[in-house]
């Protein structure tokens, strides 16, 4: 074995380095353990540290790019710090005369939906990526179309949007779909029927596009879930689901709905089929949340997945994974005795209910189609008690690898942003890492300076209990960083406290009727 390791590593160096290069980010850092040799060849190839450095920061490289991989390593690792310390460069301000109505993004894109049924679109800029901000407003060919929601597709240029129309007796519901071009709001050329057509409608529903696929979801009285492929127009799959609530893409073959029985159940989806499937209730998975006493129901309120579409431009050196390595479920247990509700944040890991998935399927008979907590929960989820939010509403978004739980009680007061960040890699090169400040954008006297501190959760489990809400403990150990700062910029309006969302290069704080950009490095 010692003759086989020393004829191995007196290789010329050229042929280590493409060897090195078929192996993951963790199995490099390994091998820099083995022997001096391997751990210098490591160090000094530019192609291997940015392998390395694109699973620290939770990001994939783009090929098509023609950028040179030092200049890739370099604009990678100053994107990466710049998330890591959270120093904004620079804020746009993005109000408007018009109050939004409706706010969306795909993490590229952030689109609001104006109270005058205007459409405006805004792309972050980047120095590390190379994106230029651009600002824009739709137009479309209809311009008196009502506006009620819509979904975006930056790669594909595409933006779908919900009618709003008026039903008598029932106010304002939904109505057909409408499949644009995001720059123009002319009628998607790929598109074979640019207007879908809807039977049922309901105030409350929602709109999500994946790939070819548009999701859409009613929860009035008749609650289902349909999916369309926008190109043909064809409707491929749907459900009627009583206990409907929330649902998210896993990947361009299964999707996962949150039911109000405190269940998690997957479904599998053909983007391509040529007729109408209808799905089975119980899906292919189910997997059960902890249990909770029987006088406390599970209230979902969202169940999010990363909106993320491919990169804008072929020209960008790295982007985030376009599958969902997160899901994000965010939920209260009612008190019915006291009347109080507790608010939680559950992230979850995707690969591992993928996992779960592919075993019912390959073997029904050895797997249960019903998982419980206990078998799938304690090491693949965090569960995060936002109680301590001390808010009356619970507010998070998910963007790959990334989440934020934020917090804004008072008209007056700054927005408290806990920033997740579970890059597996990451969070293990972290933990060695010395924790330094993260500075607020501005400060109040009544803030806590501690608050201020990073904090490093590097697997260990993390216990749950809130008296009279789960049946019992509740362990959750997926490893993740976070992050504290505090928002507080003096240019906005006081009321702006209402939203943060999640983008690829900073983040977008606003309400109704005033909004901000803080943009990374």
């Amino acid at each position: 074995m010692r003759n086989e390791r020393i004829q191995f590593v007196q290789l010329s160096e050229e042929v280590l380095v493409i060897i090195l290069g078929d192996l993951d980010a963790q199995s490099l850092l390994t091998c820099k353990r083995v022997c001096r040799v391997l751990a210098r060849i490591i160090a000094g190839s530019v192609y291997l540290k940015y392998n390395v450095e694109l699973a620290v920061a939770g990001m994939v490289d783009c090929p098509s790019c023609e950028m040179f991989t030092a200049d890739k390593l370099a604009r990678l690792k100053r994107y990466r710090n710049s998330w890591d310390s959270l120093e904004f460069r620079d804020s746009v301000d993005l109000s408007t005369q018009a109050p939004a109505q409706h706010i969306t993004s795909d993490g590229h894109t952030l689109v609001r939906i104006l109270a005058n049924d205007d459409v405006q679109a805004y792309q972050f800029s980047s120095d590390a990526r190379g994106i230029q901000k651009y600002a824009w407003t739709v137009g479309f060919e209809v311009p008196t179309i009502k506006k009620m929601k819509c979904a975006v597709d930056t790669a594909q240029n595409l933006l779908i949007f919900v009618e709003k129309k008026e039903t008598p007796g029932l106010g304002y519901t939904s109505g057909d779909l409408y499949v644009c071009l995001l720059s123009t709001g002319e009628a998607h050329p790929l598109a074979a029927c640019p207007i879908i057509h809807i039977s049922e409608s309901s105030s409350d529903s929602s709109i999500l596009v994946r790939g070819e696929i548009a999701a859409w979801m009613l929860r009035g009285h008749e609650k289902y879930l349909q999916l369309w492929n926008w190109k043909s127009g064809q409707l491929v799959w749907h459900q009627r689901y009583l206990e409907l609530k929330s649902m998210a893409f896993l990947n361009d073959r299964y999707l996962i709905i949150a039911d109000l029985e405190g269940r998690l159940v997957v479904h599998t989806y053909d983007a391509m089929a040529t007729s109408t499937h209808a799905a089975p209730p119980e899906g292919v998975l189910s997997l059960n949340l902890p249990e909770r006493e029987a006088s406390m129901p599970y209230d979902i309120m969202t169940l999010a997945s990363c909106p993320q579409s491919s990169p804008p431009s072929t020209h960008v050196p790295f982007h985030p994974p376009f599958d969902s390595p997160l899901l994000m479920l965010a939920f209260t247990l009612d008190n019915n005795e006291s009347l109080e509700a507790t608010e939680f944040a559950m992230f979850i890991s995707c690969a591992a209910i993928l996992s779960l998935t592919l075993q019912a399927q390959s073997d029904p008979s050895t797997c249960s189609l019903s998982v419980p907590w206990e078998e799938w929960g304690p090491a693949n989820t965090r569960l995060v008690d936002a109680d301590w939010l001390q808010s009356e509403e619970m507010r998070c978004t998910v963007l790959g690898w990334k989440a934020c739980v934020w917090r804004c009680d008072e008209l007056d007061e700054p927005i408290w942003l806990n920033l997740f960040d579970f890059t597996p890699l990451g969070v293990r090169r972290g933990a060695h890492d010395n924790p330094e400040f993260v500075m607020p954008i501005s400060w109040t006297e009544e803030l806590d300076p501690e608050c201020q501190t990073v904090h490093f959760l590097t697997g260990e489990s993390q216990l749950e209990r809130t008296i009279n809400l789960f049946a019992e403990d509740v362990k959750t150990s997926l490893p993740c960083r976070v992050n504290r700062m505090i928002i507080d910029p003096p240019t906005l309006h006081d009321d702006l406290r209402s939203s943060v969302t999640l983008m690829t290069d900073g983040i977008a704080v606003h309400n109704h009727t005033d909004a901000r950009a803080f943009i990374l490095c």
